[in-house]
């Protein structure tokens, strides 16, 4: 499909919409033109063979198709690619006023860039600066009405647990990582005697936050048998290794077959982060805290050449040993080491990518005063700052005012008279709760307070308690279905219940982040103008 087809069916729909009284379904699609850089635009119809035909385009292979997929359209049960059912207003919405907020509203940029579309394609809102990732009309999903309680089951006998990971393999194993340094196998409701893995001759879990801390099972494990370990040597330093399973016993791996890829002096015994998860392109994120003590003394966050407080992303070869990736941000940059793919993290504990849209959500362990989530959208090309240890949240840290230049701010944070500690667990894609669908779930290890994060709200983002936890929680895992499970103090495994309250519906935003590349340069008056959230307008 070409820009033009897209546009006179763009404009057919305004010019419908404009004579509507009455209540129709509205599905938006956030689409570039190939071969057009810069000119990618929101289209919203209901027209619906032009629907039928966006979606046969987006899902024609990447190099035969005119257009492509640019962000998300998602709402709290949004999907990637997949547009979204809306309700328009009786009266009718003004669309073009709708692109022209969304497009941040300031006036000289509009005059130059969007209102010579304006008379062709109402919705046309071109990026610019901003990469817009929600427009949204009709109800907007608000995590107040969200409540969320555990369910024990008979599973238990789990020592400090880190994670509670799958393989993939379509077996519906829950594999759950124990801190000492072994991996447990559940299969079928129950706890396989033998565990799946023990690295207790080598794993080091004598600081709090040391320990076997983090599993990521190759996305093609079912052919390679390869899995990823993130631990603590004997040293007190990082290790990430792979590991194969036995060829003879799906449920027991060969602890013979380490092979080490990545091995990072840890100054401290405290702030090693450790989780570890694959992207849907295949690569691997590892995630290293700023090296410990307090206050990252060392500066390594800030670093650029340190490992130390950053996310790390890496491909797997064919060998299964790591290469940097040609797209990673800083590959090009001689000051900066090429494995980083965004820096200023102090302690991050525990992470997720969501596996309908790409974007990774952080939650990074503050020092005194804030705990923080942190969102990178899935397009974004890396090099995020998050801050550390010049911010503390969206808050300069120890002094009274800091240079904010090029630093990105979190989506969510909250105090420490809320709690001490985040966990970051997963967003939910599950099928069991629909309208928890595309929620961010996090918890605090202190106060056990349960949160679900959402596009909307006043700063780009909707964050309500949704329940509470026993306190000491270190994971929210989730199985092959998506559905979650979470290991409190008792060690027994439990089934995350949630139910919808009822509560009136909202009326739509749309909102815009600020860029999240390298270099680029954002003044905190600009951040909050960005993540402000844009009320589309009546049109009478």
């Amino acid at each position: 499909m070409h820009r033009a087809a897209v546009v006179a069916a763009a404009v057919a729909f305004l010019a419908a919409a404009a004579e509507a009284a009455v209540t129709r379904e509205l599905v938006l699609f956030t689409v570039g033109v190939r071969g057009a850089p810069g000119e990618e635009f929101v289209l919203a119809t209901d027209d619906a063979g032009l629907i039928t035909r966006c979606r046969e385009e987006l899902a024609r292979p990447a190099d035969e198709r005119d257009l492509f997929p640019i962000g998300t359209v998602v709402a709290g049960h949004g999907g990637f690619n997949t547009g979204w059912t809306w309700h328009l207003d009786p009266d009718g919405w003004d669309l073009t006023e709708a692109a022209i907020e969304l497009c941040d509203g300031r006036p000289s940029y509009l005059e130059e860039h969007l209102e010579p579309w304006l008379d062709e394609v109402g919705s046309y809102c071109p990026w610019g600066g901003y990469l817009v990732r929600e427009g949204v009309v009709g109800p907007v999903a608000d995590p107040a009405r969200l409540e969320i309680t555990l369910e024990p089951t008979s599973i238990g006998g789990f020592v400090r647990p880190t994670a509670i990971v799958v393989a993939g393999d379509g077996s519906e194993r829950l594999f759950v990582v124990e801190q000492p340094g072994t991996v447990r196998v559940v299969r079928n409701g129950a706890v396989l005697p033998e565990p799946f893995l023990d690295l207790t001759d080598r794993v080091n879990d004598a600081g709090n936050e040391q320990g076997l801390l983090g599993l990521a099972f190759h996305p093609e494990y079912a052919a390679t048998g390869w899995f990823f370990v993130n631990y603590t040597d004997a040293a007190g330093d990082t290790v990430m290794s792979r590991f194969s399973v036995r060829p003879d016993d799906p449920d027991r791996a060969d602890p013979g077959s380490e092979v080490v890829l990545l091995e990072v002096d840890q100054p401290f015994s405290n702030h090693n982060g450790g989780h570890l998860a694959f992207r849907p392109d295949g690569t691997l994120l590892v995630a290293l805290g700023d090296g410990g003590s307090g206050g990252d003394p060392l500066g390594n966050a800030q670093n650029p050449q340190s490992l130390l407080g950053k996310l790390l992303r890496f491909a797997i070869a064919d060998d299964g040993t790591l290469i940097v990736p040609d797209d990673n941000p800083f590959v090009d940059d001689p000051l900066v080491r090429d494995e980083i793919w965004a820096l200023g993290l102090r302690n991050p504990w525990k992470f997720a990518v969501d596996r309908a849209t790409g974007d990774l959500v952080i939650g990074d362990v503050g020092q005194r005063d804030w705990e923080e989530v942190d969102v990178e959208g899935g397009r974004s090309p890396g090099g995020v700052n998050w801050g550390w240890n010049r911010m503390e949240g969206s808050h300069c840290y120890d002094a009274p005012g800091c240079d904010r230049t090029g630093l990105a701010l979190p989506a969510a944070e909250y105090g420490h008279d809320e709690g001490c500690s985040v966990t970051f667990g997963v967003v939910y894609r599950g099928d069991r709760f629909p309208f928890l669908r595309g929620s961010s779930l996090f918890t605090d290890w202190c106060s056990g307070r349960l949160w679900a994060l959402e596009p909307g709200g006043p700063h780009g983002w909707a964050v309500a308690q949704v329940g509470t936890l026993p306190s000491g929680v270190t994971t929210i895992g989730e199985d092959e279905d998506g559905e979650l499970w979470v290991i409190p103090g008792s060690g027994v495994l439990h089934r995350v219940v949630a139910r919808e309250r009822a509560v009136a519906p909202r009326r739509a935003v749309g909102r815009v982040l600020a860029p999240s590349v390298n270099g680029c340069s954002c003044e905190p008056e600009v951040n909050k103008i960005s993540r402000q959230s844009l009320t589309i307008s009546r049109s009478r």
